[in-house]
């Protein structure tokens, strides 16, 4: 079955005079109760503050929902177009109803206008940027070439925010998380599939910037220093007890594989005699 497109080649600015037409409406507007208004299934934020919501929350409480969110009508009540983090703290608020201006809009504006609307104020993660990309291809058939003109984006940055969908779970999670950035995506996927989540671990745990990550995947697997997770010596860990509590101060031991060290720390010269006091 074909799928219709719809403002194909109408480009952002098109697109976004439907939404300032939309915002701007002076008339229309209507109490309707929160429980007939449903989320916009097509919006690509998933992660949202809970301290901005609280905050945005105390403030409907204060002084109301001042600006009206956008919905359409469907079959059972309304579905939001915009203003998802406005309905969600109306929510917390237990406000039983809220302004809205009610609007015809195809499904593919209503995506488009939703992945715009959190692309201008910098909402979105890049994972979810990434997703919200991946939905409006698949749902419309759309080209990547077509995307990027529609939304204002560049090809290039449209075909490098669809790469990070290919990154392995971690790596996935730590860009949602902000732990690491879009470019250290890319760099990880400059290495092997097999080798990804054991270089997201690393760069995670010992901060590497992009471009190390980069230089990085240019050298043969065996430069790569991994970290072996070895379980102490119960043995040991017994006897740097008993040595810090006859010294009286923190001794150390470290097994090697062709030598062991035992560290004493002391602070000062009277320390230092005690201990080589007891030693002797």
């Amino acid at each position: 079955m074909a799928v219709k497109r719809t403002g194909l080649g109408k480009g952002l600015g098109a697109l976004l005079s439907v939404q300032e037409e939309i915002e701007q409406a002076d008339s229309g507007v209507l109490e309707v109760s929160l429980d007939d208004i449903r989320p916009n299934p097509h919006q690509p934020r998933t992660d949202f503050d809970a301290e901005e919501l609280d905050d945005l929350k105390q403030s409907i409480q204060e002084h109301g929902l001042i600006q009206p969110v956008i919905v359409k009508k469907v079959d059972q009540g309304y579905e939001l177009i915009a203003g998802e983090r406005r309905y969600r703290a109306a929510k917390l608020a237990k406000l039983k109803k809220i302004p809205a201006i009610v609007r015809e809009i195809t499904e593919e504006e209503q995506a488009k206008l939703a992945l715009v609307e959190n692309l201008q104020r910098q909402d979105l993660n890049a994972i979810e940027e990434a997703t919200g990309f991946e939905k409006l291809l698949d749902a419309y058939a759309l080209t990547q070439q077509e995307l990027s003109k529609s939304l204002g984006k560049s090809r290039t940055y449209v075909t490098n925010s669809l790469r990070l969908l290919s990154l392995p779970e971690n790596a996935l999670k730590f860009i949602r998380e902000g732990r690491l950035s879009a470019g250290h995506g890319r760099a990880i996927l400059m290495f092997a599939p097999d080798r990804q989540p054991e270089i997201t671990e690393l760069a995670v745990e010992n901060g590497w910037s992009v471009r190390f990550l980069e230089s990085l995947s240019k050298k043969p697997a065996r430069d790569v220093k991994t970290k072996e997770k070895v379980q102490p010596d119960p043995h040991l860990t017994d006897l740097e007890v008993k040595l810090t509590e006859a010294f009286g101060t923190k001794v150390s031991l470290k097994p090697g594989k062709k030598k062991h060290i035992m560290e004493v720390t002391f602070y000062s010269n009277e320390d230092l005699q005690k201990i080589l006091e007891k030693l002797l």
